[in-house]
């Protein structure tokens, strides 16, 4: 036996556990003589609110179910302390996970950050001209809503057709992101062309962003028709939603009535149109022609669009000019609706229905054209009168019976306040999910984009 294997072999447990030691501490590994290591010393515990008023005002979450989504305009009086499209984008925090609002100002001013709610958030920038104003925009989106190179917002809203459009157009381009463009008014409007020469540009820019478009949202049928005209290509357009707010209608202070504002007629007719050149209102006026050979009628418009001089001068040739009073959106709706007589409708579109409900709110006799929604919540001759679309000679009959029977009128306007109570319901949360649903359609819309050859 070799002497040197035999002389290792007797080593003593003391020699056999230092040499043990010395090779764990060379590969370091951990040795279970080796003794415990001191753990650290524990940090302190800070509130939650107290951590986050030192940490970035946004943070970085992992899993969501709910899209994040940034709107644009470059029209300030959408976000007025008042304005209707504020207010709905801070009730749309409960149904997105974030909502990011760019206000662009045309302008010099101090760019302003404001938190609205827990997860909304509006961002104020200016610029001179139009080029700097989307500079401005572009660079807030870097400075604001970029992590790490990665888009915070998963999705584009432009509230115009105008400058708004084309950062969310950029923006998406940039970072792969869909996009998708609100039109409130219509850019096409020759007499607000005509108004002011720098809108022609802008209704360049509109023309050119829609065409670059493929999913829109309007709030009127007849602006569908017009961008079709000049983008045909577009599938996903459509209009938004409606809320039916009949509340204000149904218990809504007359503020002044209408037979106070218009003392020279007994009886007034109330309808309510857009003032377009293929304007349902022309039929309107064959329907009431007659009645208003009598100067105690008369008839109050409540319209939009740019063809209003074609109707005043219309009236002017069929002699009823001093029956007719045209006005323009916006007006104290509720006053006129819970005063008039009579209310005529001849529109027979998606959002001429919001109207028709205002009035069963107000509890105002209605004479209508028939729809599928009419039809459902009325019984002709009952509790409204009915008529097929385009029967302006039956309409007229309908419409001077309604005036020359008052007793009618009150049937009518009792059966609309049992419609109001017990057929017509205000849900804002089943408005707001629709709202969701509509706006995150882009999302289907840009793959259909990208699937076409």
């Amino acid at each position: 036996m070799d002497e040197s294997f035999s002389n290792e072999s007797t080593l003593s447990l003391d020699e056999q556990q230092t040499i043990a030691k010395d090779l764990e501490d060379l590969v370091g590994t951990k040795a279970q003589t080796t003794p415990e290591q001191p753990t650290a010393p524990a940090l302190d515990q800070v509130a939650v609110q107290d951590a986050r008023s030192t940490e970035r005002l946004l943070e970085v979450v992992e899993e969501r179910s709910k899209t994040r989504v940034l709107f644009l305009t470059d029209d300030p009086t959408q976000a007025t302390a008042d304005a209707a499209e504020l207010s709905l984008l801070v009730e749309l925090g409960a149904v997105f996970d974030e909502i990011h609002f760019i206000v662009m100002h045309s302008g010099r001013g101090k760019e302003q950050t404001e938190r609205l709610g827990s997860n909304v958030f509006v961002y104020h920038v200016y610029g001179r001209y139009r080029w700097s104003l989307v500079a401005s925009a572009k660079r807030l989106i870097k400075e604001q809503l970029l992590f790490n190179g990665v888009l915070r917002p998963d999705a584009m809203v432009a509230l115009t057709p105008f400058m708004a459009a084309q950062v969310a157009y950029a923006t998406a381009q940039t970072y792969k992101r869909p996009w998708q463009v609100h039109v409130y008014k219509d850019p096409y409007d020759p007499t607000r062309i005509a108004a002011d020469k720098r809108n022609k540009t802008l209704r360049n820019i509109a023309n050119h962003m829609l065409h670059k478009a493929y999913s829109v949202r309007t709030n009127t049928d007849f602006l569908i028709k017009q961008i079709l005209l000049r983008a045909p290509h577009l599938s996903d357009i459509s209009t938004l939603p409606r809320f039916y707010n009949f509340s204000d209608f149904v218990r809504g202070e007359v503020k002044t009535d209408v037979h106070d504002t218009y003392p020279q007629y007994r009886f007034v007719m109330l309808t309510e149109t857009t003032y377009s050149a293929d304007s349902p209102l022309h039929d309107t006026f064959a329907a009431v022609l007659s009645v208003l050979r009598n100067p105690r009628i008369g008839l109050v418009v409540i319209g939009e669009g740019g063809a209003k001089r074609l109707f005043e001068e219309k009236v002017r040739l069929l002699g009823i000019e001093r029956s007719v009073v045209f006005l323009t959106k916006p007006v104290d709706e509720v006053s006129l609706f819970r005063s008039a007589d009579l209310f005529i409708a001849t529109d027979t579109s998606a959002q001429s229905e919001t109207t028709v409900m205002q009035a069963v709110g107000a509890g105002l006799p209605i004479c209508a054209y028939v729809t599928d929604v009419r039809n459902d919540l009325f019984e002709d001759t009952v509790s409204a009168f009915l008529v097929e679309e385009r029967d302006s000679y039956s309409l007229g009959k309908k419409i001077s019976q309604c005036i020359n029977t008052p007793a009618l009128r009150v049937q009518f306007a009792e059966r609309m306040r049992d419609i109001a109570t017990y057929r017509l319901h205000e849900d804002r949360d089943t408005f707001l999910q629709a709202m969701r649903t509509s706006i995150e359609a882009m999302f289907s819309s840009e793959n259909d984009k990208n699937k076409q050859p």
